[in-house]
């Protein structure tokens, strides 16, 4: 998969998350899984603003709590 713009990864990060919820069993290999794509995926900027796979998933956790 070739993720090359702050869309494409809100799109992985909203759906990763969705699964984490609806599969609570794999929730440990969901959060490896957004660690690894951490480490692998550059981070884009949107609005002056650094957008990367772990400050997407904090905003999601909070919007979600």
């Amino acid at each position: 998969m070739n993720i090359d713009s702050a869309l494409c990864i809100t799109g992985v990060i909203s759906q990763i998350f969705d699964k984490a919820l609806m599969e609570p069993t794999f929730c440990e290999m969901y959060a490896k899984f957004c660690v690894q794509l951490a480490f692998e995926l550059p981070e884009f900027y949107k609005d002056n603003e650094k957008v990367g796979i772990l400050v997407l998933l904090e905003k999601k956790c909070i919007i979600a709590r």
